[in-house]
């Protein structure tokens, strides 16, 4: 039987697809800047009174108050920004007047503090809040609940069983002896004005942070050691710090994902496995699912595994669409791989648009890609120049490749997307 001819060869251009999935980190939650409260300073008052007793602005939490104030006025990790007058009566007597009282304590309070930032020389332009709550039965809750008080039980059930003010007063004096001891423990300290500074706390610079990192990591929070590493663009020094939050914070998954990201950037997916591994084994979440599929698809090569994982991770990011999309390119689905990749400008994806028939998308992607001057951005240029039957731009762009990547030269020889230029002088002038 006579042999016959039934093609020239494979076009083995699909095989080009590059591995370059791209791996997630576990984002930090860093905030520079918070915006926190300084408390525990007050003012008590006397029964029935909202003058402010000279005594009381020599109580120590006044004095740390204003040492604070004073500290605030010059350092730049501090910015007040206001203080709140949070002023109360003890839930006992009339309603109106117990109002009226804490309206006047607020005042006092605020006139006070005036006075003592006056003395402090403390000149930041601040706003200051008079906050009167009235009666408060709150605080007089949680202090019979703190007490040692014979009745306590009994006065909870009091005020869980009458929302009325005047009802509860009632039935709680009618405990005369367990009265007499609510007057003399709990009802004095809730005579007061709460006086609480807002204020933004300003965090490390970056610079600070950085030095931080080598001088006294174990002082970093995880979320500043996160973010302190995303300021490194060298990737051992990336590795050092989120090391630190592993050393720190292992039971946070991100730093373990982190430490894998970098054996991935360098290639290294023995090391960005077990890290991965580990990061997903405290914590399951689409960014490790997504960075296992990796592994899955390149160092497993089980497509199966990788495409499950992935589609458990979508919600992560248009980072796990790429990577499905390299799978469709794998499987033959060139439309469904540019659908996934979306605005990234790859080689993998100038090449799905070539073997998509999409010669001039696959030529604007390619050369807006980070591989438009490697030896394969050219060698991919040239296939679609032989596409089009483009002989410049196929001899133009082989003669790039093949001068960055000699080896190149005896794959062009044998290709079968440059069958038709076998022969032509051009084409074996490039090849040899």
């Amino acid at each position: 039987m006579e042999a016959e001819k039934i093609a020239d060869g494979t076009i083995i251009t699909p095989y080009l697809v590059m591995n370059d999935d791209k791996a997630l980190i576990g984002k930090d939650a860093f905030v520079r800047t918070t915006e926190e409260v300084y408390s525990g300073t007050q003012i008590n008052y006397l029964k029935g009174k909202s003058d402010v007793r000279s005594t009381e602005v020599k109580e120590k939490d006044i004095l740390d108050f204003t040492a604070w104030m004073a500290d605030a006025q010059v350092n730049p990790k501090k910015k007040v920004k206001s203080i709140n007058y949070v002023a109360y009566a003890s839930p006992e007597g009339e309603i109106a007047k117990n109002g009226e009282l804490a309206n006047d304590r607020a005042k006092s309070g605020k006139a006070a503090v005036e006075k003592l930032l006056t003395q402090a020389k403390f000149t930041q332009v601040i706003t200051h809040n008079e906050q009167p709550k009235g009666e408060d039965w709150e605080g007089f809750k949680s202090a019979v609940n703190a007490s040692k008080l014979e009745d306590k039980d009994l006065i909870i059930r009091i005020l869980q069983m009458y929302s009325d003010p005047q009802q509860r007063e009632d039935e709680i004096k009618k405990l005369s002896k367990t009265y007499n001891a609510l007057e003399k423990d709990i009802l004095p300290s809730l005579r007061r004005t709460q006086i609480n500074v807002v204020y933004d706390k300003v965090g490390w610079s970056d610079e600070e942070l950085k030095q931080l990192s080598v001088s006294n990591p174990d002082t970093l929070t995880v979320e500043e050691l996160l973010f302190t590493a995303t300021l490194y663009t060298d990737l051992n020094e990336k590795m050092r710090v989120y090391q630190l939050a592993v050393k720190y914070y292992p039971e946070d998954w991100r730093g373990h994902n982190n430490v894998g990201y970098v054996y991935y950037m360098q290639n290294d997916l023995n090391n960005a496995k077990t890290n991965w591994e580990k990061a997903n084994s405290i914590k399951e979440n689409p960014v490790t699912l997504n960075n296992l599929g990796i592994i899955a698809r390149v160092s497993e090569k089980d497509r199966a595994k990788a495409t499950k994982l992935f589609n458990s991770a979508v919600s992560a990011g248009p980072e796990v669409k790429y990577n499905l999309g390299i799978i469709a390119i794998q499987n033959g689905k060139y439309s469904e791989a540019i659908g996934n990749m979306g605005s990234n400008n790859t080689f993998n994806k100038a090449l799905a648009q070539l073997l998509n028939g999409d010669y001039s998308a696959a030529l604007t992607t390619i050369d807006a890609s980070p591989d438009k001057d490697s030896a394969m951005g050219y060698y991919l240029k040239a296939i679609i120049g032989a596409r089009q039957n483009n002989l410049d731009l196929l001899v133009n762009n082989l003669k790039s490749a093949v001068a960055k990547d000699p080896s190149l030269k005896a794959k062009a020889a044998k290709d079968r997307e440059f069958i038709k230029f076998f022969e032509n002088a051009s084409f074996k002038a490039v090849v040899g």
